[in-house]
């Protein structure tokens, strides 16, 4: 990796991190740049940072291959789907789960109006890709109880918990009895002080630890049947805590 983009990208990093931009372990890139370099190795973008994750750390190889099988098991039989995501971003775990033969729509919530442009564009032949208004804290376009798989990838790892909880009940409105809502956390009581100073020697800054206590009340607040829970790689060096939890009231 380019030793100039890296300094570049961990200066960028210092700069945007207050306004909560999700950053990686090789310097913040926007879409615009993350696009050409992949562009420049001939490969697709998802294909780009996944070979690239995998280089840097074994565990990440088939990562979006493990999560979205995972979820995807707890949907089986289950025709006419409507998926909605939160921070859809490069499109990674989307591409995975529209080869769903059950998936009707997918509709893709992102703050980043470059990676709104760049879904538009690569996705603008498939009528079931929804772009959605985004406030970067709810999904009011969205009507309630309208969805049958409701996930956030990879999101609520670097939100501030207020954003963070506003999402979940939002998660939470807009799937439909019997759906599933899954998304992935850095759970508090997993990570050490170690951890926390080797995210900081790798410029990782972004990290925010979800008490485990705060998820058990809001499962139990909102009637949900745990399904699955498990470990994988969020990116290289992290490992990140996925739920996935059935809706069973309306």
């Amino acid at each position: 990796m380019n030793k100039f983009i890296l300094a570049i990208g961990r200066r960028v990093n210092r700069l945007l991190y207050p306004f909560g931009y999700k950053m990686t372990t090789v310097g913040y890139l926007n879409a615009r740049d993350l696009v050409r370099l992949a562009g420049g190795r001939g490969e697709k973008l998802t294909a780009y940072k996944e070979r690239e994750y995998a280089e840097l750390d074994p565990r990440c190889k088939g990562r979006l291959d493990r999560i979205t099988g995972r979820i995807e098991s707890h949907v089986q039989g289950m025709a006419g789907l409507r998926y909605l995501e939160v921070g859809t971003g490069t499109g990674r775990y989307m591409e995975k789960f529209l080869k769903n033969p059950s998936c009707d729509a997918y509709e893709v919530y992102e703050v980043d109006w470059q990676w709104r442009d760049y879904l538009s564009k690569t996705y603008s032949s498939d009528r079931r890709v929804i772009i959605k208004e985004c406030d970067g804290r709810t999904l009011s376009p969205t009507s309630s109880a309208s969805c049958d798989v409701v996930t956030a990838n990879g999101v609520l790892v670097y939100q501030k918990h207020c954003i963070n909880l506003s999402y979940m009940d939002e998660m939470y409105r807009v799937c439909k009895k019997g759906g599933i809502i899954a998304f992935d956390v850095l759970l508090s009581s997993k990570i050490r002080l170690d951890d926390l100073r080797e995210f900081t020697r790798r410029e990782m800054l972004f990290p925010v630890l979800s008490p485990d206590d705060m998820l058990e009340v809001w499962i139990k607040e909102k009637g949900l049947q745990l399904e699955d829970k498990f470990d994988d790689a969020l990116q290289p060096y992290i490992t990140s805590t996925y739920y996935v939890l059935r809706k069973m009231g309306n």
